[in-house]
């Protein structure tokens, strides 16, 4: 979903929702049930199509989307993404449990958290450079660009993690996540994919889906409006998960080398071998990505 969501669209969400086993483990705050819905909800476009005729300026709607887009983030995974939690209302953050639509929720609060804060937001973005908007969060000219596989490529009835049992995805970093991506936008997912075979980076768990859905869940960047939510998803390896995440965004750093140190100590400290943790951190990733 994309754009301003239809009605079907906001139905198909809410039925995604309601489809996860909202156990008490599940429901606790930070849990990667949530951050998933969160993922969810960026992805749909709720709040960017609910306020386009709030905020009829582009610099305005853009501003005002990923402002209110992380509040309500925030409210949904229970965990500051630049907030101080000292401050919350906590009996207003997202009930999983309760009959309401998501969506209609969603979109309510992003309606009210708009118009609340618009007049001190909008006063601190009209002082940013204009290039502050130029390049909208999220985009990678890989994946936008790229009509054989859109940025929802994971995305389709039921998706790939609830169709899949036990899916792993060991999402590439540094150098070969650069050429995996060069090798999917000039030759296709075909290519990407036996590719990623050969380079290591595959779990026997993809061998069934579309090569298409297979390069969105190892390539398609983490959005920049989730920073942070990866080190909560996996709050005993917080410190690995933080360098990690770091290099699934659009812009991922050059020198990886701390990275795989960190990974080669966590394995040691968990008494397991460094693929384990490889893959840990790439599902976690690629359910950030695509839901």
């Amino acid at each position: 979903m994309s754009g301003n969501p239809s009605i079907e669209d906001r139905d198909e969400l809410d039925r995604r929702v309601r489809a996860i086993r909202w156990d008490d483990k599940a429901v606790e705050f930070g849990s990667p049930q949530r951050c998933r819905v969160a993922a969810m909800m960026v992805e749909s476009g709720l709040v960017g199509g609910r306020l386009r005729r709030v905020f009829p300026s582009r610099d305005q709607w853009e501003a005002m989307t990923e402002y209110t887009t992380t509040k309500i983030a925030e409210k949904i995974i229970g965990v500051g993404l630049g907030s101080k939690t000292g401050q919350w209302n906590w009996d207003g953050l997202w009930n999983p449990r309760e009959e309401s639509s998501f969506s209609g929720w969603v979109r309510q609060l992003a309606y009210t958290v708009a118009r609340t804060n618009a007049r001190r937001v909008l006063h601190s973005a009209h002082e940013l450079s204009a290039s502050r908007f130029e390049d909208e969060d999220g985009y990678n000219p890989v994946w936008d660009d790229k009509a054989s596989t859109p940025l929802n490529a994971g995305a389709e009835t039921g998706g790939p993690f609830d169709t899949v049992p036990g899916l792993t995805v060991p999402r590439p970093i540094g150098a070969d996540r650069r050429l995996l991506t060069r090798i999917f936008t000039d030759s296709g997912a075909d290519a990407m994919a036996e590719r990623a075979r050969t380079m290591g980076w595959w779990h026997r768990t993809l061998d069934g889906l579309d090569s298409g859905v297979c390069a969105a869940l190892l390539l398609q960047p983490v959005s920049r409006r989730l920073k942070g939510v990866l080190p909560r998803m996996l709050p005993d390896m917080a410190d690995v998960a933080g360098l990690y995440e770091a290099t699934q965004m659009s812009s991922d750093p050059r020198d990886v080398a701390p990275l795989r140190r960190a990974v080669a100590r966590e394995a040691r400290r968990l008494g397991c071998v460094e693929w384990d943790v490889w893959c840990r951190l790439g599902t976690a990733a690629a359910r950030l990505a695509v839901g």
